[in-house]
């Protein structure tokens, strides 16, 4: 009777033994997997907002009524303080749109384009006889450079 005692308790703590490895490999396994996932939240995320500024630019040189595009410091408040790096697109009747960053964001006009925004910056160079905008933009996991012929 001693001997199937003492094989009933060796069992029993291989058991315990392999449950709490096993547990602890998926534990593991888990914690890997939900990590990983809030990285592809954030960069969806960051591509999602840029596809949005992307998509405002191409609408607001693609458009019929485009005229010209200027990079520099506009008073965009009437506050007497000129924000740099705004973008102004300049359409038929004088009409302007603005596209500038202020502090960690990107608005076009008054509407919110993207947020955590670590760096910002256009320039227009001439490629192939054309004016070309340049943007650069890097948001919290991702950065980004477009190119938009003008004209």
């Amino acid at each position: 009777m001693k001997a199937n005692k003492g094989i009933a308790m060796i069992s029993l703590v291989i058991y315990v033994a392999s449950f709490l490895v096993i547990t602890t490999i998926v534990g593991t396994i888990s914690t890997y997997f939900y990590n990983n996932m809030n990285l592809i939240d954030s960069s969806v995320g960051s591509s999602a907002e840029y596809t949005k500024l992307n998509l405002y630019i191409a609408t607001l040189i693609k458009s019929p009524k485009f005229q010209d595009v200027k990079i520099g410091g506009e008073d965009m408040d009437g506050d007497g303080i000129f924000e740099y790096g705004v973008v102004v697109f300049y359409h038929e009747n004088n009409v302007k749109h603005f596209l500038f960053r202020k502090n960690n964001y990107i608005y076009y006009n008054n509407t919110l384009l993207c947020s955590d925004v670590q760096s910002f910056s256009t320039k227009i160079v001439q490629k192939n006889g054309k004016d070309v905008l340049v943007v650069n933009l890097k948001l919290a996991s991702s950065s980004f450079a477009t190119e938009y012929v003008i004209g």
